[in-house]
């Protein structure tokens, strides 16, 4: 009985690394790491937004405008994750993606929200709400509220 528990051990351990290398090998690009401190940036909003709602102070009408007028850089990084995680069919958005967004989700859905912090991302949701089509001011927020996209956890 021990050694048929070993054997299927050691057969475990030899398939394992097949799949955990082909994980490892993907290498974050700068295009990905842009577009998920991006998107980072969008679910944290989101976020905050109906967090400070639930204590009174209503940035929703905010959030709506910045989602709006920043459609096209908000769209194109979700494109590079996708295009990151090599999604190609309604299948494989529970893969990689998938769990990358959920991961995300969940960090962030769970944060601390008082009276400050919400007049504090009120100002920064009014900012971005201005627009910016090309998406660079977008991403240069990003870059300093999303210091290390959790996309660098993926591998």
């Amino acid at each position: 009985m021990r050694r048929r528990i070993v054997g299927v051990g050691v057969i475990l351990l030899a398939i394992a690394p097949v799949g955990a290398q082909a994980t490892d090998l993907r290498v974050v690009t700068p295009e990905a790491k842009s577009a998920a401190r991006v998107r980072e940036l969008y679910l944290m909003l989101n976020s905050v937004s109906l967090r400070c709602s639930s204590i009174g102070f209503n940035l929703q009408k905010d959030f709506s405008l910045f989602s709006a007028r920043q459609t096209a850089p908000l769209a194109r990084a979700e494109q590079a994750l996708k295009q990151y995680f090599d999604v190609q069919t309604k299948a494989d958005l529970r893969s990689g993606f998938d769990r990358f967004h959920i991961k995300m989700l969940n960090f962030y859905g769970t944060g601390r929200t008082d009276q400050h912090s919400c007049g504090r991302f009120g100002k920064l949701l009014v900012l971005l709400g201005k627009g910016d089509p090309d998406g660079v001011s977008l991403t240069k927020i990003a870059e300093i509220m999303v210091p290390k996209p959790m996309i660098d956890d993926e591998n």
